[in-house]
């Protein structure tokens, strides 16, 4: 079990926050900075597999 999944388990609408707070500093950057798409996918990916988890761990 690793660390993102614990958290996941035990403070899910903590968790819930931070990955909210993270996805708009991804946004932030995006605006900002302009990088390179490939790279924001990924990101936004992580985003998306984390919700999964998080969903997951509400419905246990």
């Amino acid at each position: 079990m690793n660390r993102e999944s614990l958290i996941f388990s035990n403070y899910p609408f903590i968790s819930l926050t931070i990955e909210i707070f993270m996805l708009w500093e991804h946004i932030l950057q995006n605006i900002y900075n302009k990088p390179k798409r490939k790279v924001v996918k990924e990101k936004y990916l992580v985003h998306i597999f984390n919700f999964r988890n998080l969903n997951f761990a509400l419905n246990l």
